[in-house]
Parts: C-alpha cells; structure tokens; sequence
C-alpha cells in the first residue's frame, strides 16, 4: 500500500509515531521541564528520546523528534477539559449514575418501605374505624328515617281518631272543646318537629372523602335529629292521652257515680264511704274545671279502694328455714331504747302470698313486698321468739286478718300499724 503523506511532507506513521512521542514526553513532565525550556540542550533531548525508542526497538528520525516537541509546545495533543457549568455539571452526574444512582434507590426504598409500615400500623386501621365510624352513622340515619316514616303513621291514625270522636253532652262541652284542642296542638307540633327531623337527613351519601372536616356537622345533625323524634314522640303520648280521655269522657260521670255506689255497698266502715264520697267530689269538680286527667285519676283512686275493699287475707309471721322472723331496731333519737317488728307476709284465699304496698316508717317511701316488718310491743316480740325457739317453728303465726269491706286488717296483736320494708 502507498505511503499516505501529511501536507508538509511527513509521513502518516511518522505523524502517529510524533504523536506517540509527544504522549512520552508529556507522561515524562520532569524530562520535559529539564530539557524542553532549555534550547540549548534540543540535541541532547533528541538524543534522550531516540534513546527511549532505541530501547525498544523503534527508530526514530529527528523529524519525527521535532514534529512531536513543536506539537507538545503547542498544545496540539493536549486534553482542554471543558468549561465548568451547568451542562457540564449533568454529563458528570450522567457519567457517575452507577454510583449516585444507587444511593438514591436505597433512600427511596428505604422511603417505601417506611411508608408501607405506616400505611399498615396507622393509616390502614385508622381508614378501617373511618369505615366503621360512617356506616354506624349511615345506620343511625337509616334507623331515624324509620322512626319518622313510624310516628307519621301514628299521627296519622291518631288525626282520625281525633276526627272520629262524637261530640259530647252538653254538660260537657267545655271539656270536650278544651281536649280537643289540646290533642289538636300536640299532633301539629308533632307534625312539625316531624318534618324538621326529617329535614336534617345528610346531602348525598357519607364518605370518608373530606369526613373529618365534615363529622362535627353530622353528629350535631344526628344529635338534633334524635331529640326532634323525641319531642315528636313526646307529643304524640300527649295527643293520645287527651284523644282517650275525649273518647271516654261522656262515661266519666256514670262511672263515678257506679264506683262511689259500689264502695258504699261494700263498705263496712264510715271511714271508707267518707273516701268514697270525697274521691266522686272531686272527679265532678274535675270535670267542671276542664280538668279530664284529674277526673281520670278520681276514678283510678275509687277503682283502688274498692280493690282494697273486696280483698280479704291474713297476716301470717314468717317462719321458714333461714329467713327471719323478727327484728328489732334503735330508734334514731334514742339510742337507750328499741323498736321491735315481727316479720309478717299477707296470704290470700287460695294460699297464695300476696304483694301488697307497703309504705316504710324509716324514709317514708312506699314499695309492693311480699313480706314487710310489722310494730309490736315487747311481749308479743318475745312470745314469737320464745315459740320459734322450742323447735324452730311459730305454732301461732297469725297475727291479723283483712276482712271484706274493711280498708285494714284486724290485729291480733299490740300494734301501732307501723311498718317497715328493709331489715
């Protein structure tokens, strides 16, 4: 093959072997320093480069020698890194991505693996009770729609009962206006109460989007919501008292007057048909002041009492293995003396232990019991005592006994009548 030539006569291996040269001289920078700023000594740099050749087998001409000083002088073969910038700032952090790159991956898994322990430990389950928290109140708001649609049928049944009901006597018409309008105004204010109710359903389905922000809005709105149905239910109960009490009003008077004749033909006492005489006045006067609840309650008491009239039973003292049959108490205001009871229970007819209303002479509450303390005296105390004691049982037991027509019982013992309920 032919010889390439560069344009000044030199040939193309003899420009790579000055090339080469040149790369020796400047990897050999004191050679350099020593023999290159020196033009004096350029023979004996010659010589040192042939020599290094030499050395290796290469012949060198001077021209080559020459060609490859003046390039290295120039700066020919010189690497000029490029000017610092931006630019130059990303190539090297491109070049360098298999180490950076690296240290990145870790932080960001590092990164992922934090977030998925936290999702885990708190966003899962607090997600989970949001979840929980919105269908509890989606419930809430269900069961209320429920009760609204509920108490809207009962006002609707109780407007037409309202409608239904005869006008009444004439002795009785104010009366009968006054509960009419009563059970009018009950039924329109729970009309209302209904409707607002039912206004405070939320807008749309609750979602956990934006629900935290929202919550306070909707547990003011179920907290309204329930107080408005029980309002609502509250005058309903009115509504169907004063719808009853206008039903049954006209019977109001003959069904005092039956009770009170009734009480009189069984009474054996004066004391009963005095109760009898006054419960029947005030019902009257009842009805007379446009007060049919009150004359309700007259005729509830005189039901009571004849209940109390036609019952008849014994007052047995308890004796039955493990329960008392006795207690005695220190009155309060007098530590140096003692009050005494014997534990007393009523049987019926059929032999049946009866509840009576007992009312306590310690606090004064009134409670039904099946047994009770009863007063007595000293000696009849410890004559039961002294009997329960020979062989565990009360041979003479009975100390009372309700007769018909009577509103207390007869004792058999000394008695002041007073009772207690809690020993």
């Amino acid at each position: 093959m032919a010889e390439k030539k560069r344009g000044d006569g030199i040939a193309l291996d003899d420009v790579m072997l000055a090339m080469d040269v040149a790369d020796t001289l400047r990897h050999n920078q004191q050679l350099v320093e020593r023999e290159l700023d020196a033009d004096a000594r350029d023979e004996a740099l010659r010589e040192k480069v042939k020599h290094i050749y030499a050395s290796q087998g290469i012949e060198v001409s001077d021209a080559v020698i020459a060609e490859a000083v003046q390039s290295l002088r120039d700066q020919r073969f010189a690497y000029t890194p490029p000017p610092p910038g931006l630019t130059t700032r990303l190539w090297h952090l491109y070049i360098d991505r298999g180490k950076w790159g690296k240290r990145i991956g870790a932080v960001f898994a590092a990164l992922l693996a934090a977030w998925g322990i936290h999702w885990g430990v708190v966003e899962a389950p607090k997600q989970r009770a949001l979840s929980r928290e919105i269908q509890q109140m989606e419930a809430g708001f269900a069961a209320d729609r429920e009760q609204v649609r509920r108490l809207r049928e009962r006002a609707a049944r109780l407007h037409q009962r309202l409608q239904e009901v005869p006008q009444a006597p004439d002795t009785l018409r104010d009366t009968a206006d006054s509960l009419r309008q009563q059970a009018t105004t009950a039924l329109q204010e729970s009309d209302r109460l209904l409707t607002s109710a039912a206004g405070l359903e939320p807008e749309g389905a609750l979602t956990s989007d934006g629900f935290a922000d929202r919550k306070p809005v909707v547990e003011k709105r179920i907290a309204e919501q329930k107080t408005l149905l029980t309002q609502a239910e509250e005058q309903l109960t009115q509504a169907t008292a004063n719808i009853d009490l206008l039903e049954g009003l006209p019977e109001i008077p003959k069904t005092l007057d039956n009770l009170r004749t009734e009480v009189n033909d069984i009474a054996r006492e004066p004391a009963a048909r005095a109760a009898a005489e006054t419960l029947h006045r005030d019902g009257i006067a009842a009805l007379k002041e446009k007060n049919a609840a009150k004359a309700q309650a007259a005729i509830a008491s005189l039901r009571k009492l004849l209940a109390t009239l036609r019952q008849t039973y014994t007052l047995q003292v308890v004796s039955r293995p493990g329960e008392k049959s006795g207690v005695w108490r220190y009155p309060d205001i007098n530590r140096s003396a003692r009050n005494y009871y014997l534990i007393v229970e009523a049987i019926g007819p059929d032999g049946k232990v009866l509840e009576m209303p007992v009312r306590s002479e310690e606090d004064g509450s009134l409670k039904r019991v099946r047994k009770w303390g009863l007063r007595v005296d000293r000696r009849d105390y410890e004559r039961m005592a002294r009997d329960k004691q020979d062989d565990g049982i009360i041979q003479h037991r009975q100390v009372g006994a309700k007769k018909r027509g009577y509103l207390k019982p007869e004792y058999q013992v000394a008695t002041t009548g007073a009772t207690i309920t809690e020993w």
